[in-house]
């Protein structure tokens, strides 16, 4: 320890073993006034003296003054300091191992909390230590926009679905921001979310491009296909037969969603595929009218729909890019007469009345 930073009582242990004629004019803790202040310290090394109300540093003035002011066979530490040294030396190695031992206590809980929450997560089902309410809220408001559940132009209370999720105001809204990104939501200034909307102009621009987009990757999906794309492809067609079976349109019209949103992941064409997403979120929501067959034609084109999805994987599976072309065209009209009929419905009936029978009525 150096000896300007010694308590009071060791430097006035140190003033008592020397010379008491040379510590004349030395002030313990401080420094000292007039000329024989610093005996034997040139004049160079003197401490300057400072104006009133100014306090010298310690570790500037003391220790110049105390190593001047000493002879040299007291310069070094005495036993007093020494002691004070291992003493401080032994406090602060006991500080260090306890708060080691505080750190490795909690980190231990924390570990063994982790492990024993996991475990029984895994036996629950669960898949992580907790589920995550964003992807959670994400996936939730796609479903539910993409089998109707949302009508186009819908605006999202911000407060109920925090609510029903569990989330906050600033999550929610950066969840809104991605799936308006992505198209299914608008955004606008000083204005809630909005379901985006079917209206004329998006309509023709979709039946305008979706033959050319989905064409396109078909013919790609055939050129660049791998078998581990194909066995993605052959579930999800397996999962659609069964929802088509079950009659349950919106499962339905989901996978078909999926469907065709794999053929666009094996096609690998990143400048079509941000178009291909946006058109398969109208494809999806005007196709609920098509898996809601009200007759038994209506039946016979969903099951004829099936059968396709079949011989385009087989096209595909093939490298028959001009074969797959020729299905995703012929599949492409099959269900764009039946989603027409989400934009122009069948007329409301109307009791026609003869006006003479009217008035014989009367």
């Amino acid at each position: 320890m150096p000896v300007c930073t010694a308590t009071q009582a060791t430097l006035t242990d140190l003033a008592r073993l020397a010379d008491p004629a040379r510590l004349a004019g030395l002030t313990i803790g401080g420094v000292g006034t007039g000329a024989g202040a610093c005996p034997g310290v040139p004049p160079e090394r003197r401490p300057t003296h400072r104006p009133a109300g100014r306090v010298a540093h310690r570790s500037s003035l003391c220790s110049t003054v105390v190593v001047g002011a000493l002879p040299p066979s007291l310069l070094a530490t005495p036993p007093g300091i020494f002691s004070a040294q291992r003493n401080i030396g032994t406090a602060q190695t006991f500080t260090l191992v306890a708060r080691a031992a505080r750190f490795l206590y909690f980190y231990c809980i924390q570990r063994l909390t982790w492990w024993v929450y996991h475990g029984y997560a895994k036996r629950q089902g669960g898949s992580d230590l907790t589920v995550n309410k964003k992807s959670q809220c994400r996936d939730g408001l796609i479903a539910r926009i993409l089998r109707l559940d949302l009508d186009p132009g819908t605006e999202l209370d911000e407060t109920q679905i925090a609510a029903e999720y569990g989330l906050s105001r600033t999550p929610l809204r950066e969840i809104f921001q991605g799936l308006a990104g992505e198209g299914y939501l608008q955004l606008e200034a000083n204005r809630g979310a909005r379901v985006t909307s079917l209206d004329l102009p998006v309509m023709r621009c979709f039946f305008q491009t979706a033959p050319l987009v989905y064409a396109t990757m078909a013919r790609l999906a055939a050129e660049n296909r791998r078998s581990d794309d194909m066995r993605l492809l052959k579930e999800i067609q397996t999962r659609f037969l069964a929802a088509t079976e079950g009659e349950d349109p919106a499962a339905a019209a989901l996978e078909n969603h999926a469907f065709h949103k794999q053929i666009g992941e094996m096609a690998g064409n990143p400048y079509l595929m941000p178009a291909l997403n946006r058109m398969l979120i109208d494809h999806t929501r005007l196709s609920q009218t098509f898996y809601r067959p009200a007759t038994k034609k209506d039946k016979k084109l969903v099951r004829k729909a099936a059968q396709q999805h079949d011989t385009m994987i087989a096209a595909i599976e093939g490298q028959a890019p001009d074969v797959a072309v020729d299905l995703t065209l012929q599949h492409w009209d099959l269900s764009r007469d039946q989603m027409e009929r989400f934009v122009r419905p069948d007329p409301l009936p109307l009791d026609v009345v003869n006006f003479d029978a009217q008035r014989q009525a009367r």
